[in-house]
């Protein structure tokens, strides 16, 4: 609680400068990376519908062959509220000279905006884990996702690479690679290279540079231009890196309330309660929107 003990300095005009909780912040990051919509339910739920397989030859005369379709892989959302609040005294709020209670107002605005890209960040930070699953029952990126009709495919290199041109190569010629559970080819591209803070100059080399880092041969850089990059600094492992398709539904978040903020007033002790509440959930349907590895 905010009162005129803990904030004794606050009570008189002697303090050139306050600092600590007005520091410059980071853009938020989430929303280039998440297919972000709108909801007004609990759940939600993402849900693949299983393909045709390709057309067989008909013989004359003979009927035409048949088949079938089933339901696929169900994911479902859960929304999370997330919320946090501080109490002022009314003598606080009074003697003050500082506007220190509008500051740490605000500052809930910031802590808020650092838990949503924290959350949604961490559904990259355990992309790899496979306690944390989705519809297939598998970690969003691995090398042995199932096909409803037998088989597997991989949004993970099956050798770990640490980021390079070799590495870019193997990430664009897996992601060709993706097909339906029927195994039929889709049109999948790499879109967005997400990166930690420490891989960035490793990217700028990568996608800038005319030339082919590393190489003395005065090679033509295959990868420049090859996609865009963004730097999330909520990434927690400086060696993994991931790629965004361009496949749909893949990493969700879903908002069933944007961030509000209230102040509200207690009749018996006359104490302000100032509070930040929203309601969202991260998640991923398709993992074919995603590709990533840990690196060496």
């Amino acid at each position: 609680m905010a009162n005129t003990t803990n904030f004794s300095q606050a009570m008189e005009v002697q303090i050139r400068k306050w600092y600590g909780n007005a520091y410059d912040q980071e853009p938020v990051a989430y929303p280039k990376l998440f297919e972000v919509r709108n909801t007004n339910k609990k759940y939600d739920y993402l849900h693949s519908l299983a393909d045709f397989g390709l057309v067989p030859v008909k013989a004359e005369g003979a009927s035409i062959a048949s088949t079938d379709t089933k339901e696929g892989w169900k994911t479902t959302i859960t929304q999370v509220t997330y919320a946090l609040s501080f109490s002022v005294t009314l003598e606080m709020q009074k003697y003050e000279q500082y506007n220190l209670v509008q500051s740490m107002s605000k500052d809930l605005g910031v802590s808020m905006k650092q838990t949503e890209d924290t959350v949604s960040a961490d559904l990259f930070n355990n992309g790899f884990d496979s306690n944390y699953t989705f519809g297939d029952g598998k970690a969003m990126l691995t090398t042995d996702h199932p096909k409803l009709y037998g088989g597997t495919w991989q949004n993970e290199p099956t050798n770990p690479l640490d980021l390079s041109n070799e590495a870019l190569e193997q990430a664009k010629n897996d992601i060709r690679d993706f097909v339906s559970d029927r195994d039929k080819l889709i049109n999948a591209r790499p879109k967005l290279l997400v990166i930690p803070p420490e891989l960035e100059w490793t990217a700028k080399k990568l996608l800038l540079s005319s030339n082919e880092p590393g190489n003395a041969n005065n090679d033509i850089n295959p990868a420049k231009g090859f996609v865009d990059y963004v730097v999330n600094p909520y990434l927690t492992d400086p060696k993994a890196w991931f790629m965004l398709t361009s496949v749909s539904n893949g990493p969700q978040f879903l908002w069933s309330q944007k961030p509000t903020r209230q102040m509200t007033n207690d009749s018996k002790s006359l104490n302000i309660d100032y509070s930040v509440y929203a309601m969202f959930a991260v998640s991923c349907g398709d993992p074919r929107g995603a590709y990533g590895c840990p690196g060496v």
